[in-house]
């Protein structure tokens, strides 16, 4: 491993995840729970704090379709994988998505709360991951799709930090590799291939 820059000839013995906009494809829920929420306050001055839960229940989530077949082939490659999520529905949401099975660590919001650990761009959610998976930040990678993972990624000492940037037209890539992102890629069958080799 190395760290800013590249890749030697060493990959990274295990990968920290972030959960929305990485795994899972979650914003139609969380904008559908939203305005659930919204329009129960106008109607009502009081918020319904349960819509999540029930279209989760409803409509479920949907995993990127790259997510499972990448995670595999991690497992294959005998590189254990860790979910991070500020969200204290995230493993609810990993499970829904039926990627709780292809997951060695979930570190979410009740792990954070629980743990008194900050939120990003504070690195701690992605060193608690990467304690649980037994591996040091140097000898681990993580993937993130917004820029204050990023930052907390680079600021927790990661040795290799990677944007993921599933953007139409690939608009936040500039941004990922100025925050601080070794590499960049559109998805994660990409990082696969790029880290692992042709695996994914």
């Amino acid at each position: 491993m190395t760290g800013r820059g590249g890749l030697d000839s060493r990959p990274p013995e295990s990968i920290v995840l972030d959960t929305d906009g990485v795994l899972l494809d979650s914003a139609v829920v969380h904008a559908a729970a939203w305005k659930i929420a919204f329009d129960a306050c106008l109607d009502r001055l009081a918020p319904d704090i349960r819509a999540f839960v029930d279209l989760l229940r409803t409509k479920g989530v949907t995993a990127f379709a790259d997510a499972g077949p990448a995670l595999m082939a991690l497992r294959t490659a005998g590189v254990p994988c860790a979910a991070v999520s500020a969200s204290r529905h995230a493993r609810t949401l990993i499970r829904a998505a039926g990627l709780a099975g292809l997951l060695t660590v979930i570190v979410d919001g009740e792990d954070a709360a629980g743990l008194g650990l900050a939120g990003k761009p504070d690195p701690a959610l992605f060193l608690r991951a990467a304690a649980l998976l037994g591996s040091r930040a140097q000898e681990s990678a993580v993937a993130e799709d917004a820029l204050a993972g990023v930052e907390a990624a680079r600021r927790g000492g990661f040795g290799l930090v990677v944007g993921v940037d599933r953007t139409p037209l690939r608009s936040t890539t500039a941004l990922l590799r100025e925050q601080g992102a070794d590499l960049v890629v559109p998805d994660l069958a990409a990082l696969v291939r790029s880290v692992w080799g042709e695996r994914g």
